[in-house]
Order: C-alpha cells, then structure tokens, then sequence
C-alpha cells in the first residue's frame, strides 16, 4: 500500500480516525499498565529471592562457626548438603578468613580462593551484603565469627526457582487482558463513533445534496449534543444560503437586463431568462455551453475575443452591438459591459455580463439632440426655469434679444428682464392662465441688459412630470420692435396724414364720434372747426410742389402747438384742416380760440425762395348744440367755412342748426 492510500485510509474518514484512535489509546495504556505489573511482578520475586539469600547466609554463618574452627571439611560438606536442598539455591559456599573454598556446594571448586573479600565488618550482621541482584540470581556475602574472631565467609547465591514459569504465566496473561482491553476498547469506540458522526455523517450527505442541486435538504436536529447544535446551525445557513440565492435568482431574472457569467474558458455558469430570450434556448439548455456551441462561430469568436481581453486586462469593457432576439425577431441595440468575476484570494474566476437594451433611450437621445441643436439655431429666445422660476438654460438667441449672457442669468429670475411698464394685475393674469391653463402667450415690454426696453412677443408653456407635478416653465420670446416699427408706420399710413403728421379723414371721424359720445355722457360739449387757407394755391403754383408742402407741415406744426389735452388735429386733404376743440360751447369761447389760429396762420413762413404769408377761412359748429352725425358735423363746419370766405376770408364763422333750418 502507497504512503497516498494509507494516509486517505487514516484520515479519510472521521469515524476510522476516532476508532483507531480510541484503540491505540487503549494499546498503549494496556501495554504500560501490563509493562507495569511484570515489573513489579520481577521487583517483588526479586525481593524475596533476597530475603532468601539473606536468610541462608546468616543461618550457615550461625552454624558453620564450629566446623570452621575445627577444619572439619566433612561437617561443613554435610551442612552445604543440607542447606542446598531448597530449590532455589544455586550454589553455597564456606571459606576461611583467607577466603579458601572450605566447602563447596561444586565439589570441583574447593580449594579454590575468592577474590575480592571485602573488610570484616565490626557487626555481626552488618557485614552482610547483597553482591549482585537480579532476577536470575542473588549472590550474596556473610562473614562468619566464633564469638569475636572472623573465622571465614560464607556466600550464598539463590536463583529464581520457578520465577521465570512465573513470569512468563504474568506476561501471558498481560497480553491476553490487553488484547481484551483492546478489542472492547475498539468496540467502545465504534459505538461512540458510530454515535457521534452518524449525524455528522447526515449533515455531510445534506450538503453533497444542495451541492447537488437538492436546496431543499435539512440535516436532523433531533437531540440536544453538540451534533445536534451544529445540526441546527447547518440547517439555519443553509435557510440564509437559499434565501440569499433565492433573492439573487430574484433579483436577476426581475431585472429587465441581460445578465451571465462564464468561467475563465468561456463556458456559461449563469443566465437570465433576458439571455434565454436572445439565444432562444432555455438555461438549461446554456449552461455548460459555450458562445460556440450556441452562436455563428463569426459571433462566437467575437465575443470569445471580447472575453479573453477582459480576463488579460482585469478591467471592465463596453460597447454597443445590434442583435436580435430570436423569441420575437425584434431587433435592438444592447449597451454590454463585461467585468472580470474575482473569486477568494483575488482569484480571476470568470466573466460577468450585463446587456442593457438602450434602442429606445438611443432614439430619445437622438431626438434630444435634435432638440438642442434647435434649441441652440433657434431664432426665437428660449429660456427654460425650474418650478421655482429659477432660469437653468436659455440659447443664444436669448442673448441676441436681450444682451443677457447665459452666464449672467443661471440661477436668476425672468424678473431680472422686467420693464416696468406692466402693473400687477397683468402679471397676476399670466399666472393665473399658466396654473389653469398651462400656457400664456402675448405681448409684453422688456428691459434688455443695456436698459432699453422693448417689445416682444412671448409664449411660456409649463412642463410636468409623468405624476403631474411642475417641473419646469419653458418661455419662447421674440423681439417685435421692427413689427411693431411697421405696425405703427402702417397705422401711421391708415389714421395720419404723412405729410403733415396729423390725423387724417379715417382717424378724424372715430375722434368725433368719441367726442360725441363723452360730451352726451358728460356734457361737456365740443367745437367742430374746418380751417382752409387762402392764398396758398399762389404760393404752390409760384413756387413749386415742395414750397406748398413746407407751407402745409408748418401750419400743422402751428396747429398742434395750439392743442390741448384731449383736443384733435386732422388734415382732410389739400389745405383743408379740421379741429375738435373740448370744452368749447359758446360763441365767446370760440372768439378767443378762433382769433388766435388766425393770427398764427398768418405769419410770415420762411422758405429757401423767401418768405411767404398764408391766411386762413373758419368755419365751425357746436356739439350738443348742432345735434348731427359725424358726417353732417363736417358739412355744418364746411358751410360755416364758406359763409367765412364769402365774408372776405381771414376770418371766421359759426353754423348755426336753427337759421339753417
């Protein structure tokens, strides 16, 4: 057997540990405690194979005495022969003091001389002494003495008799407890073991079962040992183990992504069922595999190649790809990162993936580009404001049309444009038609950096999110100033006379009826008057088109220093010239009016060709006195004007309804 196979049949199995531990223990205590009594077994028969010799020594010492004395070689034979009649003796001798061999339990040895006699002792008994001790022979020396006087020795050795069949009985039966002790002790630790790692056992068939798949598998927990508390806490990891694989599984088939893991040659570990719906296979039916065996090899060898950089680089990698989910045949764009998966220790074990479908986020960005790029060519101003009119953004035509840099209004409040022209109560509108109608639009009058104010047309149309609520205010402005430049020229053509700047027929007759109207409700009454100048048709024939122009924007200059609040100033045409006069309803008032125009008319009018002088015919009617529609006011004046030429002109007069009736 291999040192490999005998070191997995030691140690492979807990259980095999714990009995043949138990059983070696159980050998090696046996074996000293039997050790252990053969010892004290050979110390005891030792002992007493002392005392034996001891005992012998002295008793041929006490009766050995005389016959030394008497040398009779004959009696000391005998009293050998007697004393060797114990089976345990092995010799016994009698010497002189000289140490010659007297007498001889060997009869060839008498005669011979011990060597090495020690000094007489001064006792009796104490020169008795053990020479050597063991169990195979004691050997021991006693002197003899007749009263005083040595007279010789006497040494005595006494072997074991039947101590060796005893010992050998001893050890036998050593073994045989041993063997005993050991075979139950075996039997013991087979029980024990049986009983402590059967449900060590359970627990380790439980976790070959969930590695096997089985998450369902429990160990027992019956009991109260120590097995059982590991049992307990087997079972309560494994409760977290499936609960944090079970969340994971959760948490990764409910995310809306594409996710999997391959191992470090490309064999897929894990998938969704997202990665399921674009390969067209079940995870089953993936896992194991590789991009190979599941895509055409053009793609595999792509993605095998994506991998490999992944794993050399130990950074994550991403891009985009279009591909097609085979379930539906819909065709999308995935934004893929892959990130190498580390195990313990820092060990590269594989690769992560996560494919999010970006197809409708990529159309949105496009769109939002498409946006900004108007928003930013626009020629209208655009400013964007939080829900708490706070400017985030505004393009660059803003700044054409205000002279603000984006710079200087982030952060700020449209009120930094505000003219000042528009009272509380405009404003107060605005607000109320942008919170229950979510847009206003209209004219409004800005200020712009410089200080200037002008007017633009403005659109502010509120933003919410999809809960409702208010996220932001977005405002489109355009500068009018040149609308409104033209707008007023072209109100100037219809309503003014161009030449003179006054109102014309058109304007004329909507002042009028305004007169009419105020002096019926507040009675105050009006002074219609038609002035036409005399002389002038001389002065345009002998001096020209231009000269009769000059002439005519003088007198309305003229005309219009003389006018006062509320008052009108119109040229009908020609030389042709009316005045609504407020207030005036009497003759007299009218004679201090009238006379002043008149003389004002009258002086001298500078021109490059020389000076020249105009006078002019008045005539007027009175309102509420002349109760007539515009028009007839008009003809009551212009008849009045006439009867004022007919009478020598420069001068004036008044119509009266009841001497024309």
């Amino acid at each position: 057997m291999s040192a490999g196979r005998l070191r997995r049949f030691l140690f492979g199995s807990l259980r095999r540990q714990l009995v043949l531990g138990i059983a070696a223990v159980h050998a090696v205590l046996m074996t000293v405690f039997v050790a252990d009594l053969v010892l004290q077994q050979r110390d005891m028969l030792e002992a007493r194979q002392v005392d034996e010799a001891r005992t012998l020594a002295r008793s041929l010492a006490l009766s050995s005495s005389a016959w030394l004395l008497s040398r009779d070689l004959a009696g000391l034979g005998e009293l050998l022969d007697v004393k060797r009649s114990s089976e345990s003796v092995e010799y016994a001798m009698l010497t002189d003091a000289d140490g010659r061999i007297l007498a001889h339990t060997e009869r060839q040895r008498i005669g011979q001389y011990l060597a090495d006699l020690p000094a007489v002792p001064a006792g009796a008994d104490a020169g008795v002494r053990v020479l050597s001790r063991s169990l195979a022979l004691v050997d021991v020396l006693a002197p003899v003495r007749a009263g005083e006087r040595h007279v010789g020795w006497v040494r005595v050795g006494v072997g074991p008799a039947n101590a060796a069949e005893r010992m050998s009985q001893a050890m036998r039966k050593g073994v045989l407890y041993t063997l005993v002790a050991i075979l139950l002790g075996v039997l013991a630790a087979i029980f024990m073991a049986n009983r402590l790692t059967a449900r060590l056992a359970s627990i380790g068939e439980t976790a070959r079962a969930v590695s096997a798949g089985r998450y369902d598998a429990r160990a027992p927990e019956a009991g109260w040992d120590e097995t059982a508390v590991v049992a307990c806490g087997f079972n309560a990891m494994l409760e977290t183990l499936v609960a944090e694989r079970a969340n994971l599984h959760t948490l990764i088939e409910t995310v809306p992504d594409m996710v999997w893991s391959k191992d470090v040659y490309g064999v897929y570990l894990n998938c969704n069922r997202m990665v399921e719906r674009m390969l067209g296979r079940d995870r089953a039916a993936i896992i194991g595999c590789r991009d190979e065996d599941l895509l055409p090899a053009e793609l595999a060898s792509g993605y095998r190649e994506w991998d490999r950089r992944v794993i050399e680089s130990g950074q994550p990698h991403t891009c985009e790809e279009w591909v097609v989910f085979k379930d539906t045949g819909q065709r999308v764009l995935l934004e893929t990162v892959k990130v190498p998966l580390f195990g313990e220790g820092g060990r590269l074990i594989g690769v992560l993936g996560v494919a999010r479908d970006i197809t409708e986020r990529k159309r949105i960005e496009t769109r939002l580009h498409l946006l900004a790029s108007v928003f930013t060519a626009s020629r209208e101003g655009v400013l964007i404001s939080d829900a708490e009119n706070r400017i985030l953004d505004v393009n660059p035509a803003f700044t054409e049309v205000t002279g603000y840099s984006r710079e200087d209004v982030l952060g700020q409040n449209p009120r930094i444009l505000s003219s000042g022209r528009h009272d509380p109560e405009f404003y107060q509108r605005m607000w109320q038609a942008l919170h229950e109608q979510g847009a206003w639009r209209g004219e409004v009058w800005n200020r712009n950096k410089q200080g200037h104010i002008f007017p633009e047309h403005l659109s502010i149309t509120t933003v919410h999110d999809d809960a409702g609520r208010l996220t932001h205010y977005v405002a489109l402005m355009t500068d009018i100033s040149q609308i409104k430049a033209h707008e007023q020229e072209l109100d100037r053509m219809a309503h003014y006379d161009p030449l003179t700047g006054l109102f014309n027929r058109r304007l004329l007759g909507e002042r009028i009826r305004q007169a009419m109207e105020h002096a019926l409700h507040s009675g105050v009454p009006f002074a219609l008057m038609l002035m036409d100048l005399d002389g002038f048709k001389p002065v345009n024939d002998r001096y020209g088109h231009d000269a009769g122009d000059l002439v005519l924007k003088e007198v309305g200059k003229r005309l219009r220093r003389r006018l006062r609040a509320g008052d009108t100033a119109a040229r009908l045409g020609g030389d042709e010239f009316v005045l609504v006069l407020q207030g005036i309803g009497t003759v007299d008032e009218c004679a201090h009016v009238f006379d002043r125009l008149l003389h004002e008319t009258a002086e001298p009018i500078p021109l490059s060709v020389g000076t020249v002088s105009v006078s002019a015919s008045l005539g007027a009617t009175l309102f509420p006195h002349d109760e007539a529609e515009p028009d007839d006011l008009l003809r009551h004046a212009d008849q009045a004007m006439y009867a004022a030429k007919q009478a020598g002109r420069n001068c004036w007069r008044i119509f009266d309804p009841e001497t024309a009736a």
